[in-house]
């Protein structure tokens, strides 16, 4: 089951949801090597992705007996140049003793993004605003006020 975080911004109210973690159809199976829901579909994790040039890179991959990482999901990136925050799919594949990880670039400044451990996060008691000490700038607004909110589960 994953975690839902609402990334809010105090000064225009805009809400983002962020889905972290895995859901039920997450299977290593499912995302790796085939789509138990649609037999004639790829496996989930092209689904998964918006980097056409990671797509082709994991295709090569796993049609070469690549062998998917134990810990995968949607993980929280961020951006220490311009500040922003998206939602990418962690994944890893070994092939001949060899990790991949797949490199996220941001979308608005095309700088290379790194996961934001929520672990650094204090997290308090639910429902809660989550203490942080980035600069987070809304997309909306541009504006530097924006907070994580704990915000329930999603499978």
């Amino acid at each position: 089951m994953g975690s839902m975080i609402n990334l809010k911004c105090k000064d225009c109210k805009t809400d983002n949801i962020c889905y972290i973690g895995i859901g039920m159809s997450y299977s290593p199976e499912n995302v790796f090597l085939t789509n138990i829901f649609y037999k004639n579909k790829k496996p989930l994790i092209y689904e998964l992705l918006n980097d056409e040039s990671i797509k082709k890179i994991i295709e090569s991959k796993l049609n070469n007996n690549a062998i998917p990482g134990e810990e995968y999901g949607n993980e929280i990136y961020y951006c220490k140049k311009c500040k922003s925050i998206e939602v990418n799919f962690y994944f890893s594949l070994i092939q001949n003793n060899e990790l991949y990880v797949p490199k996220y670039k941001c979308k608005l400044c095309n700088n290379e993004i790194d996961i934001l451990s929520l672990e650094k996060l204090d997290w308090g008691f639910y429902p809660h605003e989550m203490k942080h000490e980035l600069e987070i700038k809304c997309e909306k607004c541009k504006g530097n006020n924006t907070v994580f909110i704990e915000w329930g589960d999603w499978d």
